[in-house]
């Protein structure tokens, strides 16, 4: 996984307000190990933590990207009922990414076609951006655009739709400008 997805990255990133969209979740988590990890339990609780990377969670409200200083509570695990695994308490953080709607995002972009624009953020999440600029439909593969947005180059753009209902995470949004050398907003293509 890249590097700015991993804990000690997101925390720099929680710290100092640089997006409002990375959260760290302090959780209480109970934690199904299957019997195989009888010996080694801290592999079934690690191997259940990695299985919610990058998946979107109801519980945390966006997508867990890493997750930090797991501690299992207590010395003993539960077998509950006729369930097969092995219960145990695991306080951990979480590192979340919970984009909103009207949140400004940076995208590079991946892809270009007639009617959006397809970026890749923070080189993870896909986001579909619609060609319009001042509420007018713009043209993306000749025209407007044509000139200034290529493969590769990076786009700020306002959120406008999250679906959630896989828990694959998919964002809409509306161009806002292009990103200079610097990563600082350098206006809307076409506006003077």
């Amino acid at each position: 996984m890249e590097d700015a997805l991993q804990a000690p990255r997101l925390e720099d990133a929680i710290d100092s307000g640089v997006s409002s969209c990375f959260r760290r979740v302090e959780t209480l988590q109970r934690m199904h190990v299957l019997p195989s990890y009888i010996g080694h339990v801290s592999d079934g609780i690690l191997s259940a933590l990695n299985a919610q990377i990058l998946r979107y969670s109801k519980v945390y409200g966006g997508v867990v990207l890493s997750y930090s200083k797991p501690i299992v509570l207590g010395t003993q695990g539960l077998i509950m009922d006729e369930q097969p695994h092995i219960h145990f308490s695991v306080k951990v953080s979480m590192y979340v990414f919970r984009p909103r709607v009207n949140a400004i995002l940076r995208g590079t972009v991946n892809s270009i076609s007639t009617a959006h624009v397809g970026c890749l953020v923070y080189n993870c999440f896909n986001a579909s951006v619609l060609a319009r600029l001042g509420g007018h439909n713009a043209r993306t593969t000749s025209g407007l655009f044509s000139k200034q947005l290529q493969v590769g180059r990076q786009i700020w753009f306002r959120v406008t739709r999250l679906d959630t209902t896989t828990e694959v995470l998919f964002m809409q949004g509306e161009y806002v400008g292009m990103v200079g050398e610097r990563g600082e907003y350098v206006g809307m293509v076409g506006k003077g």
